[in-house]
């Protein structure tokens, strides 16, 4: 899958994970409004590549706009990877509004 690289990151998130881990849980931020430790659902998963301690996570937002109108469309994605790092403070990506933080 192509994703434009003249895209600067927006923000950015440092989480520290296991070295054994290879996949990580896509979980909406809604299900974690009333989240029950006890409970399971089957979460799609995804491949966590490379080696490390540290997983970088940047959300790119490419500009696009309608050709009826000019506005714009935000079309988010993540480039995630790891790396080997000491991290003093993990820096989550908590919330983003992609429709008025994006800057463009």
């Amino acid at each position: 899958m192509f994703f434009p690289e003249n895209c600067d990151s927006i923000c950015s998130g440092e989480y520290v994970f296991s070295r054994d881990i290879e996949h990580a849980s896509v979980i909406p931020g809604t299900e974690l409004l009333s989240w029950e430790t006890g409970s399971y659902k089957d979460w799609p998963e995804i491949k966590l590549e490379g080696t490390g301690n540290v997983i970088r996570l940047d959300l790119r937002i490419p500009r696009a706009s309608t050709s009826v109108c000019g506005e714009f469309i935000p079309i988010p994605y993540f480039n995630i990877w790891r790396k080997e790092s000491e991290v003093e403070k993990v820096t989550p990506i908590l919330n983003f509004n992609i429709f008025n933080d994006a800057h463009g």
